[in-house]
């Protein structure tokens, strides 16, 4: 395996983790007021237990503006962790930096992550400081601090390379075409645009939090939409996909087109359990998408995220499974051969 080669797969892999993190909990759920007498404090430390993260962040807000917990640093650094993993860095940064100005002994990670902020907010410099200050602390993991020391390059390489660009102009799209919605995992296909958008599903279905019980105020669900530009290159309001679902809490997500045949790759998820399926363009309509076979999607394992790509003329496909129990969820790849049989998965 050549040099080259090997960058082109880091490359891929690379795209590949940062669209299944993107395409991570589109929607929160708006949750009714279940129970007066139940603290935002506890629902909040009770979703960052079940790595309910998003949802946590209103919570711990809450939380915090009440005069008991205004200090309670532990709240706070578990809402930086909530900020840093739903991708609000600003946010995060300045979270962190509050915990570790006040308690550094106690969350000696606050500055490791302070800086990984920094560093996600192109301020190279300040984080580059910040990582050199966590890496003469030797009462934190080893491999904390070596990691720090590969930022500390990467960093100070940032700061020797940085372009002096002009800004660029980033337009939303227009919420129309999500119906208002937060929108997600946007791809193009000639002069359409397909996307993921919430749709609500219903009013009143339940919700249990271990003791806690009440009902969702509302619940959404992730469906398919496209949309085109009009003559005045406006996007139009987008058009649901019918796909059929199982039923009505069934997300539909990430879709990505095949590079060779144009086939869409997507995936149904119904609560934990997920699985990919592929539709072909018939007449230029989409077919009922198939669930694929093994070794792709196999009994009590989920699959999701499909990205199919070319490396060398070879096609792969890249995907996400947890059928390796011990270690949760990771990335697979397998070939996809001219005939369209897919075989020899492997874990990258």
């Amino acid at each position: 395996m050549n040099l080259n080669f090997k960058l082109l797969i880091k490359y891929t892999i690379l795209v590949f983790v940062v669209l299944c993190l993107v395409s991570q909990g589109i929607v929160g759920q708006n949750i009714h007021k279940d129970n007066s007498k139940i603290k935002p404090f506890t629902i909040a430390e009770e979703l960052f237990i079940q790595g309910k993260y998003y949802e946590a962040i209103s919570y711990y807000e809450r939380a915090l503006q009440e005069t008991k917990y205004k200090d309670d640093y532990k709240l706070k650094y578990h809402l930086a962790e909530c900020y840093r993993v739903s991708r609000q860095y600003v946010k995060a940064e300045d979270t962190y930096h509050l915990v570790y100005g006040k308690s550094p002994l106690k969350y000696p990670l606050s500055i490791f992550w302070m800086a990984k902020m920094q560093k996600a907010n192109e301020k190279y410099k300040d984080a580059s400081d910040n990582f050199k200050i966590f890496s003469e602390n030797k009462k934190v993991d080893i491999l904390y601090i070596d990691e720090a020391k590969r930022e500390i390059t990467l960093c100070e390489s940032a700061v020797r390379n940085k372009l002096d660009m002009p800004p660029t102009l980033v337009e939303l799209f227009d919420p129309e075409i999500g119906n208002g919605l937060a929108i997600d995992r946007a791809t193009m296909k000639h002069d359409t645009l397909w996307y993921v958008s919430a749709v609500k599903s219903g009013e009143n279905d339940k919700i249990a939090l271990d003791e806690m019980s009440g009902t969702y105020k509302d619940f959404f669900v992730s469906r398919l939409f496209y949309s085109v530009a009009g003559k005045n290159e406006k996007w139009k309001k987008g058009t649901q996909v019918e796909i059929p679902v199982e039923n009505k809490r069934t997300d539909v997500i990430s879709p990505f087109f095949d590079p060779i045949t144009g086939n869409l790759f997507l995936t149904k998820c119904n609560d934990n359990n997920c699985a990919i399926f592929m539709s072909k363009f018939v007449n230029g309509e989409l077919s009922i998408p198939v669930k694929l076979e093994a070794p792709v999607n196999i009994e009590n394992s989920s699959s999701k995220d499909p990205m199919p790509v070319i490396i060398k003329n070879i096609e792969y496909l890249f995907f996400v499974s947890d059928r390796n129990k011990d270690s949760g969820f990771d990335i697979f790849y397998c070939t996809i051969e001219k005939n369209g049989k897919i075989s020899n998965v492997q874990n990258i």
